[in-house]
């Protein structure tokens, strides 16, 4: 028995229909979200503002990004705005409340349900 390779098989089986085409696409789709932030530039959708220890995000000399780092305290940080902001809005007669907090801070309501749990229990 002979072995044959994977593209011989395939020539075999039926013709170029069955061949493995070559892909013709772009290389990355421009509306991805996940594209490097580098790739934006200059295209409006990206704003290097920095931070307090460096001008730009792109010329940073730092290993760890302070952004990413105060992660926790950014959390608490949130959350006691949204309860603040759910204060203000229940004072006004504004519903419903729960999904205008959530589109504000792009959450989910179940999330925006557990901020404002954890916070009626520490008040």
């Amino acid at each position: 028995m002979t072995s044959r390779t994977k593209l011989e098989i395939l020539n075999s089986r039926g013709g170029v229909d069955r061949m493995p085409r070559t892909y013709t696409g772009t290389p990355v789709d421009p509306n991805r979200r996940d594209t490097y932030a580098e790739n934006l530039i200059g295209s409006g959708n990206y704003k290097d503002s920095g931070c307090n220890l460096a001008p730009s995000c792109l010329s940073c000399t730092y290993s760890e990004c302070v952004k990413e780092f105060n992660s926790a305290t950014h959390r608490v940080q949130r959350n006691a705005a949204i309860w603040q902001d759910y204060q203000v809005l229940k004072n006004r007669g504004t519903f419903p409340i729960i999904p205008a907090l959530a589109a504000k801070y792009g959450l989910g309501t179940r999330t925006v349900q557990r901020v404002l749990a954890s916070a009626k229990k520490a008040s």
